[in-house]
């Protein structure tokens, strides 16, 4: 199960609430500038910008457009074919580099999951139960939402009655 949109929503939320006014009714007006900002910071688990994932370039903001505008205005483009090869040269090469940035994200985001089931499997021991301890059983049900969202956790309470092979009881 992935829990990358719960993450983003909590990383969401939490930079708008400190952004909006003391009714929280203006929130919309501050979505674009949060998920901006979001898509420009470095991810920690795949070392990239989002924006450079999607567009294969690093965002830049509008004042940094307004100068590069300001130069284009300056430039000469005399010739209709050579402003064509450019822009097709400079667009395969954004492709290429768009692959390789990829496949870049995807060797961080697999060595970060391999370092992070390590830390896991560290910390995590199995339980072990023996006859007559008590026990909760989880809700798996609640997983699924047929037992709904506020549920219990856990059900009853048990008393172990036999141990099997391989942590069944």
């Amino acid at each position: 199960m992935c829990f990358c949109t719960e993450r983003f929503n909590q990383t969401l939320v939490t930079s708008l609430s400190k952004l909006v006014n003391e009714k929280a009714d203006d929130w919309d007006q501050h979505l674009d500038a949060v998920a901006f900002a979001y898509r420009a910071i470095e991810q920690t688990s795949d070392k990239m910008l989002p924006f450079k994932l999607m567009y294969g370039v690093k965002a830049r903001l509008p004042t940094e457009l307004q100068f590069d505008r300001q130069q284009d205005e300056d430039a000469v483009y005399d010739d209709e074919d050579a402003v064509a090869t450019a822009i097709l040269a400079r667009a395969n090469t954004a492709i290429d580099l768009l692959k390789t940035t990829r496949a870049a994200a995807k060797s961080n985001i697999e060595a970060a999951q391999a370092k992070q089931k390590r830390q896991y499997d560290i910390k995590r021991q199995k339980p072990s139960f023996g006859v007559g301890d008590r026990v909760l059983r989880y809700n798996r049900r609640r997983d699924t939402r047929k037992g709904g969202k506020l549920s219990l956790r856990y059900d009853g309470s048990y008393v172990v009655a036999e141990v099997l092979d391989k942590g069944v009881y």
